[in-house]
């Protein structure tokens, strides 16, 4: 069993949001596959902009609301870099939404795409590492049981 496993027990919450990652890398090579098939289509890149919004808004809220908050007084850097690397997303997001040209569309959702990749691998290597240097395990798996709660996922 590694780190971050417990026989019948929640994860860490960072083993969570890893494991988030994981699927959420999984979903963007999707999406730029289907891209790549239609590179003319706005309406595909918009229609798939629009599916992943509410996947990376539901993240970064369960990073925000679980993550942040706990790491309150503890060195500001990692935390401040991460909150600031959500709103810059989420203002790609807004433009997304808001954009008519359809070659634009196709261009903000490939910046879309590699912002969040390059964003969730600093989490990866800087602010998941820092949380579980500065949080007690036990805090770690009682924002995991909570990170279940909030996705419906059995940890029993």
């Amino acid at each position: 069993m590694g780190p971050g496993a417990a026989a019948g027990g929640p994860p860490r919450v960072t083993d969570a949001l890893r494991g988030e990652h994981g699927a959420l890398y999984a979903l963007f090579g999707a999406v730029g596959d289907l891209l790549d098939e239609a590179p003319e289509d706005g309406d595909r890149a918009r229609l798939l902009g629009r599916l992943l919004a509410p996947v990376l808004a539901s993240h970064a809220g369960l990073e925000d609301g679980l993550l942040l908050p706990a790491l309150q007084g503890q060195d500001p850097g990692p935390l401040a870099a991460m909150a600031e690397e959500h709103r810059g997303i989420e203002s790609l997001l807004e433009r997304l939404a808001r954009e008519r040209d359809a070659g634009r569309v196709r261009d903000l959702l490939e910046e879309l795409l590699d912002a969040a990749r390059v964003h969730f691998e600093r989490e990866e290597v800087a602010a998941f590492p820092f949380a579980e240097a500065h949080l007690e395990d036990g805090v770690l798996r009682r924002l995991g049981s909570e990170w279940a709660a909030r996705r419906g996922v059995r940890t029993d």
